[in-house]
């Protein structure tokens, strides 16, 4: 008799209350598993040890999410944005960041409509060089949010940055722009990419136009940085330019500006990496080499 009761029993014999305690209870011993974890991790790590995979949050998709979502889908997305935030806000020790994409899909499969989560996504993955997974970011976020002119525009940043796909990008700021809300400009953007190559200036005015437009702090802040380093780049080429003249030949590195006094020092970089300096071009790249 009783084991027929077990068997009869399901959790959605359970009222909303004791579901939501129960949720609660199970994400307090995730959080002190995952605390323990991180301690243990600082406390044993050898640095000169190859990237574990193991010390990086997990993260959960597909019917993982949905058995333990109880139902309460939203709760669980906003727990896995915060820790989402947490690991890139912190830092990954080996600089790979290897969880990102899987943590950001495992929000938007709990709540498939968060905008800022598109957005941060988008710019956040191709940044790290998840480039792809930022592209199929974008392509589930304009199925699911078909009237949202940020994800078609942004996915036409990541492909001119680094894909170097101008088509692709002026055919996606040209589906932006129709949509509602779309900053005047976002045509003007299609055109230029449609008769033009790669060029600075264009990626300047774009991330100009998001922290102009965006009303998400992080991504405001993020394309303000952006706006910071490419004015950083130019005038470093600029700096360049003048090195060239001077001694008839691009300098090793950029340190040798300061050195020959064609600049006092080398700005900081606010998006906290190097500078791609081409040696044999004398040139500073907007993003990494393919």
């Amino acid at each position: 008799m009783l084991g027929c009761l077990i068997k009869e029993f399901s959790f959605n014999d359970l009222d909303e209350r004791i579901k939501f305690l129960l949720i609660v209870f199970f994400l307090i011993i995730g959080v002190i598993y995952s605390q323990f974890s991180q301690d243990s991790n600082k406390r044993s790590r050898v640095y000169s040890a190859t990237y574990n995979q193991y010390i990086q949050p997990l993260a959960l998709s597909g019917e993982g999410i949905t058995n333990v979502s109880f139902g309460f889908k939203e709760l669980i997305a906003d727990y896995y944005w915060l820790k989402t935030i947490q690991y890139y806000g912190g830092g990954d020790p080996n600089g790979k960041y290897e969880q990102l994409p899987k943590l950001y899909n495992s929000v938007l499969e709990l709540s498939p409509r968060f905008l800022s989560a598109y957005e941060s996504g988008i710019l956040i993955l191709g940044g790290e060089g998840f480039v792809k997974d930022a592209i199929n970011l974008a392509n589930v976020g304009q199925k699911n949010l078909p009237l949202s002119w940020q994800i078609p525009y942004y996915q036409g940043l990541i492909e001119h940055i680094y894909n170097k796909n101008y088509k692709a990008a002026a055919n996606l700021f040209d589906q932006a722009a129709k949509l509602p809300g779309a900053p005047p400009n976002t045509k003007y953007f299609a055109g230029i990419y449609y008769s033009q190559a790669n060029n600075p200036d264009i990626a300047y005015a774009i991330f100009k136009t998001i922290y102009e437009n965006s009303t998400d702090p992080a991504i405001k802040e993020r394309a303000g940085n952006y706006v910071i380093y490419l004015e950083n780049v130019t005038l470093l080429n600029k700096a360049l330019t003048q090195y060239k003249i001077k001694f008839s030949k691009p300098p090793n590195s950029l340190s040798d500006l300061v050195k020959q006094k064609i600049i006092t020092e080398i700005p900081q970089n606010p998006l906290e990496f190097d500078y791609y300096y081409d040696k044999k071009i004398g040139k500073v790249l907007t993003a990494k080499p393919l």
